[in-house]
């Protein structure tokens, strides 16, 4: 999650809080004699920290979890564990947050059919309008009535509150209706008292945007790997997209990338990257990216999903086409 920043630590900084990954402890989940604790379902995904303390006796108040993991390249983490998780926390009075920023993204990759199964074992989740809506700005924190009344004032305390939010909730509400709503057939008919009919348009949640761009990278994926020259290019993790969104890694050095996509785009037109980042700055930052040069991430959203399938690979064959003669006159 982003609250976990090597650089800055936001909420250490601001809030005294002390952030920690479980993924640098020795494993989040242990093995548990289901015979000491036959009825417990929680326990069979038992936490424990550095000091081996459990969960239960810490100071730990939130356990939070990103959906999908960006840094990673949008992988998800299993949905049973996201249940066992909440058992957990449930079970030892800790708070489960959804640092849900791609949350519609997250629930097409785990094949839930409406929002509802994914939100449903987290306490409280932060949803983005920008991002898979295409709106200006603007995000929502979802909780219980208790926390959101708490959560206004200390938005109010940070600073977090404009003089006017419209422009951003017409634009957040008109991103939401174009990518998650249409409409279904029948309507809501109303007489008023001076004979007047009027008719609303009923609407439903509908997946399909998601999808189609999760499905078009999954493509695209399948496509590139049949060919062995791109595959010596660049190698993409996940090797299956879980969601719209996948990372690349390149053995070349960034000034040779960004010369290569320069090339490649004053031969064909089609320019196939527009962000790359040196290897070396992602080391420093506590990532794992040592057997290569630079790295890109690669989302599929509303503009790019249009594109031919065809123009992606011919921009690919030609971008490890260039790479292999510039390896060729070194």
């Amino acid at each position: 999650s982003e609250n976990y920043d090597p650089e800055s630590l936001k909420v250490k900084g601001c809030f005294g809080m002390e952030p920690l990954r479980l993924s640098q402890v020795q494993k989040m989940f242990h093995a548990y004699d289901e015979r000491e604790n036959p009825d417990s379902s929680s326990e069979k995904f038992m936490l424990s920290y550095p000091n081996k303390v459990p969960l239960g006796k810490t100071h730990v108040s939130t356990i939070m979890l990103e959906l999908p993991h960006r840094e990673i390249g949008g992988k998800l983490t299993p949905w049973e564990e996201v249940e066992g998780i909440s058992c957990l926390c449930q079970d030892r009075g800790v708070r489960f947050h959804c640092d849900g920023a791609r949350i519609f993204e997250a629930s097409v990759g785990y094949g839930h059919e409406t929002l509802q199964q994914t939100a449903r074992p987290f306490d409280t989740i932060y949803i983005s309008f920008y991002k898979g809506l295409g709106a200006l700005s603007g995000a929502m924190l979802l909780g219980d009535t208790e926390f959101c009344t708490k959560a206004r004032v200390w938005m109010r305390r940070m600073g977090g509150n404009l003089y006017t939010l419209l422009p951003y909730a017409v634009s957040s509400w008109d991103g939401f209706r174009k990518n998650c709503l249409s409409p279904v057939t029948d309507c809501d008919i109303s007489v008023g008292d001076d004979g007047t009919i009027s008719y609303e348009r009923k609407w439903k949640f509908d997946r399909k945007n998601f999808e189609r761009r999760r499905q078009k990278l999954c493509n695209i994926m399948k496509m590139l790997k049949r060919d062995g020259n791109i595959g010596s290019s660049v190698s993409f993790d996940p090797v299956t997209p879980q969601t719209n969104i996948v990372h690349g890694y390149l053995q070349i050095s960034l000034e040779q990338c960004m010369e290569v996509i320069d090339k490649v785009e004053t031969n064909t037109g089609i320019r196939v990257l527009n962000r790359v980042r040196s290897c070396s700055d992602e080391s420093k930052n506590g990532g794992n990216c040592s057997a290569f040069q630079c790295r890109f991430e690669w989302t599929v959203g509303e503009a790019n999903v249009l594109i031919d399938d065809a123009q992606y690979f011919l921009g690919w064959q030609e971008f490890s086409k260039v790479i292999a003669q510039m390896k060729g006159n070194e």
